[in-house]
């Protein structure tokens, strides 16, 4: 194990004058990533006249429905009381309605979470042990690589490639499966243990930070791939509404089977950011996987918070949501640009570390719109 570096440690003197024991945080905290969020809005606090580009979050409210039910909600006696660990039912058939209509996922069950952050906690819970592998594609959602960290796979997460259109390389990916399970210590400097067998694989759709949305030919190979590993395959679908089908670009594409689950969100689209509602689509064939789940379900929220849910109901009545005019507003995309002192960014480190050619990079930002409309509007 890595030797500790900047461990966080509280230290005292008894009333005698002698040192008492350090208290230490957990290695497994220390060795995650800083959140490159929490230090944005630190280095922004108290400043004028800054855009934020580091988070990538709508300017838009719920739409009234939404509204109208958290009002009506308030009022209703179950608001204030627990629900079953995996959501409330109302919620979730209209959850299942929206995965068959929308999605094409026919044959997959629903898990309510708070947020996806949260649901994709309970996965890494639920499928992975410290000493298994696991990947992501650089550049990554940042808070995935956190969550494989502090649940003890610091030095577990690999780092798969994208391609030059910021696509998964499932070609390395079909080769990085295909590699025998670690037999166990080298005998020699010669000959080094196998690489570790890989448990979890993730993948964005559309990918995050990038926006680049990945064509269900991909996602099939990519399942594929995992299936014959034995590998489980997660697919963040957060940004499933921000496809530019208008421009030409690919649609949003699911896939659903054995050792596939979807993870879903209602805090971009509908502008639910604050209120923390995501789901997980799951094989309905798989109780044990729901069984695992409701462990880590019941541990940490218990279940969603009730108010939150009875609104995504409310918000499910504008299904698909516009998002087509807010993405591609000229002025409401452009204006802000133009006229901001300053844009606050994330470096790249923060979502490719580990991937040198895309570490040199200086930032990224959080831009949906599409090209066109901020050429336009700039």
């Amino acid at each position: 194990m890595p030797r500790r570096h900047g461990v966080s440690s509280v230290g005292s003197l008894s009333a005698a004058g002698h040192d008492v024991q350090t208290m230490k945080s957990s290695y497994r905290i220390e060795a995650t990533d800083e959140p490159c969020i929490v230090t944005m809005q630190r280095m922004m606090r108290g400043k004028e006249g800054v855009l934020s580009l580091a988070q990538g979050i709508v300017h838009w409210q719920p739409p009234p429905s939404a509204m109208q039910a958290m009002q009506q909600a308030l009022q209703e006696a179950d608001t204030h009381s627990y629900c079953a660990d995996d959501g409330i039912l109302p919620l979730r058939d209209a959850l299942r309605a929206k995965l068959r209509e929308e999605n094409g996922l026919t044959r997959s069950d629903v898990m309510v979470t708070s947020g996806s952050n949260q649901g994709y906690v309970n996965l890494v819970l639920a499928l992975t042990d410290p000493s298994d592998a696991t990947i992501l594609f650089a550049p990554y959602y940042f808070n995935h690589r956190m969550a494989l960290q502090m649940t003890g796979g610091f030095d577990t997460v690999e780092l798969g490639p994208s391609t030059p259109s910021l696509l998964p390389d499932i070609d390395w990916l079909e080769r990085r499966l295909s590699l025998s399970p670690d037999p166990g210590p080298a005998k020699s400097d010669d000959h080094p243990p196998a690489p570790r067998p890989v448990r979890l694989v993730t993948v964005s759709n559309p990918s995050n930070p990038c926006g680049v949305m990945v064509p269900e030919a991909i996602l099939l190979r990519a399942a594929a791939a995992c299936r014959r590993a034995g590998a489980w395959l997660v697919v963040d679908n957060a940004y499933e509404y921000f496809a530019y089908t208008e421009e030409g670009y690919p649609p949003h594409a699911c896939v659903e089977g054995a050792g596939i689950i979807n993870t879903f969100s209602f805090s971009k689209a509908y502008g639910m950011m604050g209120h923390r509602v995501g789901y997980l689509a799951i094989p309905e064939e798989d109780s044990g996987l729901r069984a695992s789940l409701l462990k880590a379900q019941d541990t940490i929220p218990i279940c969603p918070n009730v108010l939150a849910q009875k609104a995504a109901l409310g918000a499910l009545q504008v299904c698909p949501p516009p998002t087509w005019p807010h993405v591609n507003n000229a002025q409401t995309c452009a204006w802000p640009l133009a006229n901001a002192k300053a844009w606050a960014v994330i470096p790249c480190a923060s979502i490719a570390s580990g991937s040198a050619p895309l570490e040199r990079r200086t930032a990224t930002l959080s831009l949906w719109p599409p090209r066109a409309a901020i050429i336009k509007g700039v």
